[in-house]
């Protein structure tokens, strides 16, 4: 017989190369004033997913990388986003479809704190980030 072979998990994906790759589909982004409230992130996700689904513009395939030194998403034309461990507020499922989920980033500018909600949709049906800790060196970020 075959021996099973299981999916390594994020943790373990990371020890061995250093990175973890995660193959997900980008539905839109939005600024949200209170990134660690998760109704209001989900008011947040309701919007950015009827938006782009009245617009009809199909979703970016986009591959999110996590590393040492934070996240990054990038698709067919390169990098689109880069966020070190310090700027990433809060990692939430959408409780309505565990397959989508918001990536909450705080952003500096001009002295200000703006807070990102980039929303994503994968076909597994727990993204690892939601569920896990990752832990990277002195950095660790809990995603709930």
């Amino acid at each position: 017989s075959k021996p099973s072979s299981t999916k390594p998990t994020l943790a373990e994906s990371m020890a061995a190369s250093g990175e973890a790759f995660a193959n997900v589909r980008f539905v839109g982004a939005m600024f949200v004033t209170e990134p660690q409230d998760p109704a209001a992130v989900a008011v947040a996700i309701r919007r950015i997913r009827s938006e782009q689904k009245l617009s009809s513009t199909p979703k970016t395939e986009v591959t999110l990388v996590v590393s040492q030194q934070g996240i990054r998403a990038s698709d067919a034309r390169g990098v689109r986003d880069t966020w070190s461990w310090s700027d990433i507020t809060a990692c939430m499922p959408f409780h309505e479809n565990k397959n989508v989920f918001a990536l909450i980033t705080a952003m500096r500018a001009a002295g200000l704190l703006d807070y990102k909600c980039s929303v994503y949709k994968t076909d597994s049906k727990v993204f690892p980030l939601a569920r896990q800790y990752v832990s990277v060196g002195v950095y660790e970020c809990v995603c709930v």
